[in-house]
């Protein structure tokens, strides 16, 4: 839970007079953008089954999937983000839909099924309860990151942190991906978008190399001795992978 804004009643007063006039002025930035909302909105989530059944950690596949269901799903829901194996829109469905899809990026045929499951109104928004208060949070925060991936920025792990991995800049043995931070939140002024700047900078050498190199220079060794080192050099280690 984000701490209260203090009262202005109770920040420092501020000097006034002539020597105050002679302090030169600076501009301030902020990271947090406020964003205005329509309370009277509802969100409806809809549960995606996949026959045959897809894992719901293959996220390279499941980020496919939306193309190709859009023509199928639009004309009944509207516009809609997909996160792992369910869909936010603001339009609503009664009962499911049931379609095939078949396209050569996706390698087979694939039945799906999408039904309602649950319905989120914005004003749940401004409750104190945390969990109820989550719902429209967690749609705003899928919408924002669906904005970004047209803007060719991909979520690395699960840390609101994207970057463009299209460019980067090498420097002796690493890449430098360039990137933001960012996040929806409700705060004691409203709710607001929080965004700043950040970078990913990662070993231009893939963990395959490194095991050979360690193999290689270690290569006396026992099978269990090469692990350990292997073990020793990966252990509390990000390990990204790179699917091109």
């Amino acid at each position: 839970m984000e701490a209260p804004l203090p009262d202005l009643t109770v920040l420092p007063v501020r000097v006034k007079g002539k020597y105050a006039d002679s302090i030169p002025k600076q501009k301030v930035v902020t990271n947090h953008f406020e964003l205005k909302l329509d309370m009277n909105l509802d969100v409806y989530i809809y549960c995606v089954k996949f026959e045959p059944q897809v894992h719901a950690g293959n996220r390279l596949l499941l980020r496919k999937f939306p193309e190709f269901m859009a023509p199928h799903l639009e004309p009944k829901i509207g516009k809609f983000v997909m996160n792992g194996m369910n869909l936010f829109a603001i339009k609503k469905m009664d009962g499911k839909i049931t379609f095939d899809l078949t396209n050569p990026e996706l390698e087979k045929k694939y039945s799906v099924t999408v039904i309602k499951v649950k319905t989120i109104s914005m004003k749940d928004i401004e409750s104190s309860n945390a969990k109820t208060r989550n719902g429209p949070i967690m749609f705003l925060n899928n919408l924002f990151k669906s904005y970004l991936r047209q803007l060719k920025f991909t979520e690395i792990g699960r840390t609101k942190k994207y970057f463009n991995t299209q460019t980067s800049n090498t420097v002796a043995f690493f890449k430098i991906f360039d990137g933001f931070e960012c996040s929806i939140a409700k705060l004691a002024g409203g709710v607001f978008l929080k965004i700043d700047t950040c970078c990913k900078l990662v070993t231009t050498q893939s963990c395959l190399e490194v095991i050979n190199n360690i193999y290689k220079q270690n290569n006396s060794k026992n099978k269990e001795d090469k692990r350990a080192l292997v073990y020793q050099h990966f252990h509390n280690k990000m390990v990204m992978s790179n699917y091109g």
